[in-house]
């Protein structure tokens, strides 16, 4: 995955609801694949909010976030 300097000012990072301007990657939309199978949706999530707020269950097999918007 890429990750981009700035983030857009016209959105709003789903973990920490601000749009402060901090590194940023795009983290796909679940069930979004375009009809070309290629391209996906995906939303802009600060890096921080990615590294300090990920979790693992052992009991489901799943990690993620867990996105306050």
């Amino acid at each position: 995955m890429r990750i981009f300097e700035n983030y857009p000012e016209d959105s709003i990072c789903p973990v920490c609801g601000t749009s402060e301007n901090k590194q940023c990657m795009l983290v796909p939309i679940d069930n979004s694949k375009h009809s070309d199978g290629d391209n996906v949706e995906a939303i802009p999530v600060h890096l921080v909010c990615i590294l300090n707020n990920i979790r693992y269950s052992k009991a489901h097999g799943l990690m993620g976030l867990e996105a306050n918007n």
